[in-house]
């Protein structure tokens, strides 16, 4: 049986479209006749994801996205972004709860949906929804990081745009007080100069004066050294004398002291209040009257004993009869004395 050429060509055009539809699959990363296990999630905004797009686990490829389209959220009215993709490892079973999260794979941004497992027990099934995550894409984390320096770069020339700003006037305005400024503090350093010229002269023309002081100060410290040992035996007294004080009853000393002036107290105010004959003595005239007066006859009377003893005293005779008061040797002796000075 011959085909006709219609029958030919026709045969011909199918196979080219096929071919054709498989080569820009196979070019998309799409493989018609690879088969799996397929399940859908729900994002806000691809950013880039599309079909033929990796899923990872853990890092390797175990799938890919087949199909994204555009779907209506029936209980907020928004629209939003169906992605279907498929697992291809037969062996890859992970919870029902595990999150599709939506990732940037390389540096050039391109984006994949990295499987983060759960923790249920029940294992996601063919056809199932996974829960949505989405994860900024590098471009939008540079912006995040970029956007403060960015911020302070601005603030930044902003400032040095006023300072310029405000150097230019005070130098188009003050030019001539900045010049002066500028001589005053060129005269200031030439005159910091001259003095330090001075200091160094004076040091130099003083230098014998600070070596002798300095000679001295050697021969002190010399002198100090070889007197270390008196100077510990001094320090070793001091704190025997210390340690004998602190072991001394001074307390009870100064109890005593305190004691003796209370009492002193008593006696001068008994004397200054009359009492006793100390206190007779000091407040009373007729007392001190009355010895003034007895010391007066008292040294009447002595004088006119030293004048005429002989009408006090009379010394025994042989064979006379004594009159008057009898006085022993050692009496007599006593009286002589007291006539005599």
């Amino acid at each position: 049986m011959k085909l006709s050429k219609e029958v030919k060509v026709g045969a011909v055009v199918v196979a080219a479209i096929a071919f054709l539809i498989y080569g820009v699959n196979y070019l998309k990363g799409i493989d018609l006749f690879k088969h799996g296990r397929q399940y859908y999630v729900i994002y806000d905004d691809l950013a880039g994801l599309a079909s033929a797009s990796p899923v990872q686990y853990q890092g390797l490829k175990v799938g890919q996205v087949v199909e994204t389209e555009l779907i209506k959220d029936s209980k907020t009215g928004r629209l939003r972004m169906l992605v279907t993709f498929i697992i291809d490892n037969d062996m890859l079973d992970f919870p029902k709860n595990s999150r599709a999260k939506l990732i940037s794979a390389d540096l050039f941004g391109t984006r994949a949906i990295q499987i983060l497992p759960g923790e249920g027990k029940e294992f996601a099934m063919d056809g199932d929804t996974l829960i949505s995550e989405e994860d900024m894409s590098l471009a939008s984390k540079v912006d995040a990081q970029i956007a403060p320096i960015k911020q302070k770069a601005e603030n930044l020339m902003g400032s040095i745009d006023t300072m310029v700003s405000v150097v230019s006037r005070v130098l188009g305005d003050n030019s001539d007080d900045l010049e002066a400024s500028i001589e005053s503090f060129k005269l200031s350093l030439r005159n910091l100069k001259s003095i330090t010229d001075k200091l160094n002269v004076m040091m130099d023309n003083e230098s014998g004066k600070v070596s002798a002081i300095l000679s001295k100060l050697e021969s002190i410290t010399g002198n100090i050294q070889k007197n270390n040992h008196s100077i510990d035996q001094t320090l070793d007294n001091v704190a025997v004398i210390t340690d004998s004080l602190a072991k001394s009853d001074l307390a009870g000393t100064v109890r005593n002291l305190n004691k003796t002036v209370t009492d002193l107290n008593g006696i001068l105010s008994q004397v200054n209040q009359g009492e006793g004959t100390l206190g007779k003595l000091v407040s009373s005239d007729s007392l001190y009257m009355a010895l003034v007066s007895t010391n007066d006859q008292l040294n009447r009377l002595l004088e006119n004993i030293k004048e005429h003893p002989n009408r006090y005293l009379h010394f025994s005779v042989i064979g006379r009869k004594e009159k008057g008061i009898k006085l022993d040797a050692q009496e007599e002796k006593k009286l002589k004395e007291i006539l005599n000075k």
